[in-house]
């Protein structure tokens, strides 16, 4: 599995924020948790089986036995995708522990 640069940003469930993933100041892949299917960048398909694989629920779920629940607030793990992503691109867990044991600098990096 390649090494990814840092996940930009990584998104809480039920909130809007976008979650990037960028490599030398380009702007890989961003998009919305909530709305996968959305997604831009240099490479937007590029973590496409993955991003399935953690969970994320794409618009062909409609298909899916599941799709059903989708109405249900409790039912969206778009958050907890976004965590899974980030570590299968950096190898990294954010355990609840990392988050309780880390200090963390905080810093904006521009993208293309």
């Amino acid at each position: 599995m390649q090494r990814a640069g840092p996940w930009a940003r990584a998104a809480r469930s039920g909130t809007r924020s976008p979650s990037a993933w960028a490599e030398d100041t380009v702007r890989r892949l961003w998009f919305e948790p909530g709305f996968p299917d959305e997604r831009w960048g240099t490479t937007p398909d590029e973590l496409l089986d993955a991003m399935h694989g953690v969970g994320f629920r794409f618009g062909d779920a409609e298909d899916d036995e599941e799709a059903e629940d989708d109405d249900d607030p409790g039912t969206d793990l778009s958050g907890p995708a976004a965590f899974a992503l980030a570590e299968h691109l950096t190898g990294v867990a954010v355990t609840p522990e990392l988050l309780e044991r880390t200090t963390f600098t905080c810093g904006s990096v521009g993208t293309r």
